[in-house]
């Protein structure tokens, strides 16, 4: 042991200074190390300090795991060493106790203190202060452990309860506070309190209540001389009860209580024989009703001569004697009631005479009598008890005084009760202790209403069962409690308590429980009916968060704590039931699982996800979608983990792929061949052994069933896909010879087979479907010849169709088919048509479906047919030309002016105005597309070359010009300076040659009137052409050349928009004079203007380039929509015949100063170049200039009822120079 506490003292010191040990080195030289010693932090927190020592006490010949290469080495006496090592032996010396004591006292944890104690009891017992520190170690560990306990550190007080137990020589009180507190710690419950048990024990209302409180202290503080007391009195009382029913011939309940008395752990002096005294002789006594009434009836006097006797009666003690006497033979007279609290009172005063004189044993029998004598009140009871407890410790009365000025010390509400009550209990006539216990218990009443209010019932009604409990205290303090403690008993609060709580409440489920509770309690109170439906409100949004996480079981729990509250509107009490559905299925809203979809980055995660969604919205396209996505993202997954040998890892994936609902059909047909692979524990072969493979096949069906596990396996391989539709083909053409040869079930068989396909022709399906009718009734393939003759004899145009239709797939060549089908087509689209016209518009658009549906028909039928479908499925019969033009007139985009003239063209090809307006409107959207072509927008560009060019009835120069310029967009090219156009003009054909010669090979021929894009004119007068995608050439005497401007030059307007409106048109002439018309002289000049402004480099939008109307809201409207830079409008004027001249007219309503500077301009530019009269530029109230919100001008060229100005107008030239007029003011305007 003393080599242990050497070591202990050694590793003590070795943490106070730096050590040193000595290590051999390899060339034997003994080298100094420091070791560095263990520092503990000073930063742990007291609740959670380790504790920590640099070696444990325990393990001190081991080397700690954390400790560096350099450790202290320490021999032992006798220890054997086969180290080469040499080991420096440091010097040891016993410790002294006091240095002992010193590295114990070094330990944090007195846990460790009590085990070197324990550990070193036989080596120090004899030391002269040992036991003394040992005992006080013990001492400061229980305080540590009740510190511990009442902090709820149970664990901890239990480990620090054991150690004091497990201890040597512990005295016999720290053993039984040790296991009583333990068995708290354990129950993880907090010890009871002395202060608390007594105040407990003290406010019980009856004897044997109280008796049974102060046992339990004295149980547990049988040093607490208090207990002692206590439970001697409450014996005493509860005595003196037992014999009061004892008298009464209660004698169960008596022998009852004298048992209970016998079974107190201590009793006063005498009081335990006493009570066998009365068993014995109760056991002796008979137990006849009629003795004792008749021994009672034997006693009884008339109530007055009793009360005579009492009045007259001089001493205290005979008085009691006779009022009690009274009261037990007529207990309902007053005189005795009253006479018995009053002599006993008087008999007290008397009894605490002979106690402050000194004479106890006097004053002690007296107080017995008061004690003793039934109908005493509680407080005259409580009072001399306390009297007849200093008796017997011959303690002197406190004087009122000392009690009053101890009770006024008092801060809290229920010390100051107590206080008074006690002091009243001595003095229970002094008025002053009477007015202090009701002041102390309003306000002890006023705090635990306090309490109350926040919630703390327990402690409110432990505080109101004292006032209740205490008979002194006024009636209406004691009514006010006791309704309060039923208030309490029921939870109930305040209104403006529990409204306040619920308002302070930061979580939505208490805020609705607080609010909840008000609504119960105060349900005419508007607020909490308010609370509970905003509470409610919020926690249903936080429920949903939780739902929409995935959390059911909390979302399920708020639910269902949300419809439990007694009061919600209808509003969120539905989505709440619906969101509990929705939970308890574990169902979220769409939107969610598809956001919570977008952030899952597994593949297993992200099918998983779209899984969910699908099965309860597979109608939603977002989940069909995703969840074919996420298939085969996971199916790519488990193809990987196939290829690098994983076939468990691959199969499962497999497996949750062929098992999960709404898996696309194509997906899991791979799925199932990959499986195949995987079950036989191989890897997918290669394209090209699978292609050998799929080769060696013999038989029809053998072949397209490899190749069709080839096509899914390869992903649609090239060469698998030709394969596929070979062998369907081959399996077809097989199973229509058998199917001729009678063999009808095998054709179906091999019908079906096809069909089922997951990858087939359209045209196939088709073909196969037709078979396959004949097949099924048991019926040969009829020839061409049949099913034209049969088609052309039907009488209704869908059955017509229908038959050509069916002739062309089968006998695909003979082009009466193909004629068949665009009569047949041309007549079902007349009929569907007229039965729109008559309002059957389901049968209109099953027809005009049929139509879509049909191959071969030409694009123009195609046309029509899809804008007569739009307008049947809107309910909608086919509009007028009229209302159709109108329609283009209104739209305000150059696409959409083009939309609205094709659908009047489709439906109205003869009309001028569509044709007109298609051309006008095609080329003004070729014109802004060139300018987006040109600024690098190739794909808007694109489009709206597309666009063009499946518009029907434009110019064949229009459709040559986009299409050109499409191939250079669709190649995402710059468009060159010019294009250039030619028209073939031969009376028959030309030749297409290889060269630019007659004498090179011919690639073909072109037709006269034939457009063509010349690429280059070749020296010998031969253009280089574009002829099916090869380079060619043509003869350029017979090609007539146009050269169009595509890029904007480099003249003084580029990149500049300029919209020309020409006045009037179509059904409005404007002004008329001579047999002119306006709309046509001012057409032509606009014409004119629009050519020469483009050559300067503008790009032009025209609001009419043929003879249509537009109103004038329609062409503000499509200034407006142009982005373009001026607004130029040009008419011609009339007014007398005497008028003549040029003027120019502009509004102030938007871009005031431009819109001036632009007429201006436009006005002294073409007087300048006309020479005409200059009339004025004023402000002109004109819709066209006013409604326009860039910068516009108004332009009148000339009189046309003047004769002058007629004639001039009436020229060529002069119309010319108009046109230049325009350009040059513009010129200038911009400049």
């Amino acid at each position: 042991m003393k080599q242990l506490l050497t070591l202990v003292f050694l590793s003590f010191l070795i943490t106070l200074t730096p050590s040193f040990v000595f290590a051999n080195d390899s060339n034997d030289e003994i080298k100094e190390i420091e070791v560095e010693s263990n520092e503990s932090s000073d930063d742990i927190s007291e609740e959670n300090q380790e504790e920590t020592t640099v070696e444990s006490s325990t393990n001190l010949e081991e080397a700690s795991d954390n400790e560096a290469d350099e450790t202290i080495v320490v021999e032992e006496e006798n220890a054997e060493s086969n180290s080469e090592i040499p080991v420096v032996e440091e010097e040891t010396t016993e410790p002294t106790y006091e240095e002992w004591l010193s590295v114990v006292e070094s330990e944090e944890s007195y846990v460790d203190r009590l085990t070197l104690f324990n550990e070193s009891y036989d080596e120090w017992q004899e030391e002269e202060t040992f036991l003394t520190d040992f005992y006080n170690t013990l001492v400061a560990s229980m305080e540590l452990a009740s510190e511990k306990h009442l902090e709820s550190d149970f664990p901890e007080a239990i480990t620090y309860y054991e150690a004091i137990l497990a201890s040597k020589e512990v005295p016999e009180d720290l053993i039984e506070e040790a296991s009583w507190k333990k068995e708290f710690a354990e129950e993880e419950q907090a010890y009871p309190i002395a202060d608390e048990m007594y105040e407990t024990a003290n406010a019980a209302r009856t004897a044997s209540a109280k008796l049974a409180a102060f046992t339990e202290g004295y149980n547990v503080f049988s040093e607490d001389e208090r207990f002692t007391e206590g439970v001697h009195y409450s014996a005493q009382n509860l005595f003196n009860w037992a014999v009061t029913q004892e008298e009464k011939g209660n004698v169960e309940t008596a022998m009852d209580r004298y048992e209970t008395i016998l079974n107190t752990p201590t009793l006063p002096e005498g009081l335990e024989q006493s009570i066998q005294e009365r068993l014995e002789a109760l056991e002796k006594e008979p137990s006849s009703p009629e003795v004792t009434n008749n021994s009672v009836t034997i006693q009884q006097r008339s109530a007055d001569v009793i009360y005579t006797e009492a009045t007259n009666e001089r001493t205290a003690s005979g008085k009691l004697q006779l009022y009690t006497e009274g009261l037990n033979a007529y207990p309902k007279d007053s005189r005795f009631i009253t006479g018995v609290e009053s002599s006993a009172q008087s008999l007290l005063s008397w009894a605490r005479g002979k106690h402050q004189a000194g004479d106890f044993a006097t004053a002690k029998d007296r107080y017995e009598t008061i004690l003793a004598t039934s109908g005493i009140s509680p407080l005259l009871n409580e009072t001399t008890k306390k009297h007849l407890a200093y008796a017997n410790d011959k303690k002197s009365i406190p004087s009122a005084n000392t009690l009053l000025d101890e009770a006024n010390k008092q801060t809290k509400a229920s010390a100051l009760f107590t206080h008074f009550h006690s002091a009243l209990t001595w003095y229970p006539t002094d008025s002053r202790f009477q007015k202090g216990l009701n002041t102390a218990a309003k306000n002890l009443l006023s705090w635990a209403e306090s309490q109350h209010d926040q919630g703390k019932f327990d402690t409110a009604k432990s505080r109101y069962q004292m006032i209740i409990d205490t008979p002194s205290v006024s009636s209406d303090i004691t009514e006010n409690a006791t309704s309060l403690m039923a208030a309490a008993e029921a939870g109930k609060r305040s209104a403006d308590a529990i409204y306040q709580s619920a308002v302070k409440e930061y979580r939505a489920s208490h805020k609705l429980a607080l609010f909840s509770d008000g609504y119960t309690f105060y349900p005419n109170d508007t607020r909490f009916r308010d609370g509970v439906h905003q509470s409610a409100a919020s926690l249903l949004t936080w429920a949903i968060g939780k739902h929409n996480l995935a959390d059911y079981e909390t979302a399920i729990d708020r639910y269902e704590a949300i419809l439990a509250a007694p009061t919600l509107s209808s509003a969120v009490e539905s989505e709440t039931k619906t969101k509990l559905a929705n939970a308890e299925q574990g169902k979220r809203p769409a939107d969610v699982i598809y956001e919570a979809a977008q952030n899952i980055r597994t593949a297993t995660g992200l099918f998983e996800a779209y899984q969910e969604g699908y099965a309860f919205y597979p109608n939603d396209s977002r989940f069909k979608t995703g969840l074919a996505s996420s298939s085969q993202t996971l199916l790519d997954l488990a193809k990987r983990y196939h290829q690098q040998g994983d076939y468990n890892a691959a199969k499962s994936r497999y497996k949750v792929l062929l098992e999960t609902n709404g898996v696309p059909k194509s997906i899991q047909d791979l799925t199932k061949i990959q499986q195949n692979f995987a079950d036989s524990n191989q890897r997918i072969p290669t394209l090209a052994s699978y292609t050998k493979y799929a080769q060696e096949q013999t038989t029809a069906s053998g072949i397209l069933t490899a190749y069709l596990e080839g096509y899914l396996l390869y992903d649609g391989d090239s060469e698998m896909a030709k394969g596929l539709k070979n062998a369907t083909r081959n399996l077809l053409n097989w199973a229509s010879s058998q199917h001729q040869n009678g063999r009808y079930d095998t054709a179906l068989d091999r019908y079906e087979t096809i069909l089922g396909l997951p990858v087939l022709d359209s045209d196939l399906v088709t073909e196969t479907e037709i078979k396959k009718s004949y097949a099924d009734k048991g019926l040969t393939l009829p020839s061409a010849n049949k099913i034209y003759t049969d088609a052309s004899s039907q009488s209704s145009a869908s059955h017509q169709l229908s038959g050509f239709i069916e002739g062309y797939t089968l006998y695909p060549t003979d082009k009466r088919f193909h004629e068949g089908i665009n009569s047949g087509a041309q007549s079902l689209l007349n009929w569907a048509s007229r039965q729109q016209a008559d309002g059957n518009f389901e049968t209109a658009i099953d027809r005009y479906k049929t139509i879509l549906a049909a191959p071969l028909v030409n694009y123009a039928i195609i046309n029509e047919t899809e804008f007569r479908l739009a307008s049947a499925e809107n309910g909608e019969k086919v509009p007028s030309a009229d209302s159709l033009y109108n329609q283009a007139k209104k739209e305000t985009t150059l696409s959409g002016i083009l939309e609205k003239f094709t659908n009047g063209y489709l439906l109205y090809p003869n009309d001028q105005r569509f044709i007109g307006g298609v051309n006008a409107a095609a080329q003004n959207l070729l014109t802004w597309a060139t300018t987006q072509h040109n600024e690098g927008r190739f794909s808007v560009a694109q489009a709206r070359y597309e666009t063009i060019m499946s518009t029907p009835g434009i110019d064949a120069f229009i459709e040559k010009q986009a299409s050109i310029q499409l191939d250079y967009a669709s190649k995402k090219q710059a468009l060159p300076d010019r294009i250039q156009i030619g028209t073939i003009n031969v009376n028959s054909t030309l030749n297409v040659r290889t060269g630019p010669s007659g004498s090179y090979s011919i690639l073909g021929t072109l037709p006269d009137g034939a457009l063509v894009n010349v690429v280059s004119q070749h020296s010998s007068g031969w253009f280089q052409i574009n002829f099916n995608g090869k380079t060619a050439y043509v003869s350029g005497n017979y090609v007539d050349l146009v050269s169009i401007a595509t890029v904007p030059n480099s003249g003084p307007l580029s990149g500049r928009t300029i919209v020309l409106d020409a006045g009037h048109g179509g059904p409005d002439p404007g002004a008329q004079a001579g047999g002119m018309e306006e709309k046509e002289l001012i057409l032509d000049i606009t014409l004119r203007a629009q050519k020469l402004l483009e050559e300067a480099g503008a790009t032009v939008i025209m609001v009419r380039s043929t003879d249509v109307f537009y109103e004038l809201r329609e062409r503000s409207a499509i200034a407006n929509a142009s982005g373009a830079d001026v607004f130029v409008s040009i008419h011609a004027n009339a007014y007398n015949g005497t008028a003549n001249g040029t003027e120019t007219f502009y509004h102030t309503r938007f871009e005031a100063a431009l819109s001036k500077k632009l007429a201006h301009a436009l006005q002294d530019a073409t007087i300048a170049k006309l020479g005409t009269n200059y009339r004025r530029v004023a402000e002109g109230n004109f819709h066209v200039i006013r409604e326009t919100k860039i910068p516009s001008a108004l332009l009148e060229v000339g009189f046309m009822d003047h004769t002058g100005d007629a004639a001039k107008l009436r020229q060529s030239s002069y119309r010319q120079r108009s046109a230049e007029g325009i350009l040059n003011g513009l010129v200038n305007y911009f400049n």
